[in-house]
């Protein structure tokens, strides 16, 4: 049995056309909760380092 993910639906409410998106693009979200606070920080170090990784090796 595969594991369940929760549906997400994110809107954005601030106008984003100042910024050069390509289409296609992908996006991590994390929700924080007050338990495992602990692995909370460790995911915010994850997406951080992820954000690095694609603004370092983005291919132009």
């Amino acid at each position: 049995m595969k594991p369940l993910r929760p549906l997400v639906v994110f809107k954005l409410n601030s106008d984003i056309s100042q910024y050069k998106v390509p289409y296609g693009s992908n996006v991590e979200i994390a929700i924080y909760t007050e338990h495992f606070h602990h692995l909370s920080t460790m995911r915010k170090i994850l997406l951080r380092m992820n954000s690095w990784k694609n603004y370092l090796y983005l291919d132009h």
